[in-house]
């Protein structure tokens, strides 16, 4: 898996208490038509969905301040991905989202062209059209201009979460080969007791 090309900012113990409330958390039931009246699944449209989003103030509660969209993440996200139906559809959810992922940990750039002083990275588990999702959110921030990007991998959480946990405990090795967000896969890396690695949905 992907080395950190970062400074770690909390906690193996708090990392891995996050993990375990990300385990236990129910996946959320998304409604898949939620951006029918606020834009239409093209990138135009999308894009200034995304400009009027940027106008709003959106919260974690693990989060002190209030987070605006900025510029630089929403090009990001208009760019390849937009191929996929779930993730255009997902954008009317970024509200939603950003409430209720948990914070994972929090990384400090090495990189001294970064803009950004730190990033934090959520997750959360999804069903969206009756297909299970983690979604990965990555914040930075500096000064309080934000950074926001999500990336989807289609894979429960639970079983992502049981996957990692078997590879990383010795037993044989699940294939994540499938898994093209391996900042995903490093940041959720732990031991975590089996009785917490699945998560009912949330009705």
């Amino acid at each position: 898996m992907a080395k950190a090309n970062s400074i770690v900012l909390i906690s193996e113990g708090d990392r891995a208490a996050n993990i375990e409330r990300l385990a236990a958390s129910p996946d959320s039931i998304l409604d898949g038509n939620a951006y029918v009246g606020k834009y239409e699944l093209n990138k135009g449209s999308i894009r200034q969905f995304l400009k009027e989003l940027k106008k709003e103030l959106l919260e974690n509660d693990a989060i002190s301040e209030p987070i605006k969209l900025g510029n630089t993440g929403i090009d990001k996200m208009l760019g390849p991905g937009l191929k996929y139906d779930v993730n255009k559809k997902l954008f009317a959810h970024i509200p939603y989202l950003l409430k209720n992922a948990i914070v994972i940990t929090d990384e400090k750039p090495n990189k001294p062209s970064i803009h950004y002083y730190k990033y934090s990275h959520l997750v959360i588990g999804i069903e969206l059209e009756e297909a299970h999702y983690t979604v990965h959110i990555v914040l930075g921030e500096n000064s309080g201009i934000w950074y926001y990007d999500h990336m989807v991998s289609e894979i429960e959480k639970g079983s992502l979460l049981e996957a990692i946990h078997l590879s990383t405990v010795g037993l044989p090795k699940v294939s994540l080969s499938d898994i093209k967000d391996t900042t995903l896969l490093r940041i959720l890396q732990a031991p975590l007791p089996e009785k917490n690695l699945k998560g009912d949905s949330n009705d």
